[in-house]
């Protein structure tokens, strides 16, 4: 079995609307569990613009690109596999 754990810098460096600053200890806190056979330790890609649109409307995104938290939350998983499809 092959578990990722996805993962930026950024997360760490700020207290975030409802969660806090739960990954001020990442991933140093995890360090034994990286070790793992099948585990790997990915860094988080901010999401195209475009893909955003398509779940936000441009007034909403405007707004939180306001925020000082913007950068962190654009770095999310993308939905879609390095080929460019939604295969496994």
């Amino acid at each position: 079995m092959k578990t990722g754990v996805f993962f930026h810098s950024e997360f760490a460096n700020g207290d975030w609307p409802i969660i806090g600053n739960k990954y001020r200890n990442f991933p140093k806190v995890i360090g034994p569990f990286l070790s793992l056979q099948g585990v790997r330790l990915y860094e988080s890609k901010p999401v195209p613009e475009s893909l955003l649109l398509k779940i936000h409307t441009e007034a909403h995104l405007r707004e939180v690109k306001r925020t000082w938290y913007y950068k962190g939350a654009s770095l999310i998983l993308h939905p879609l596999n390095p080929r460019g499809d939604r295969g496994g």
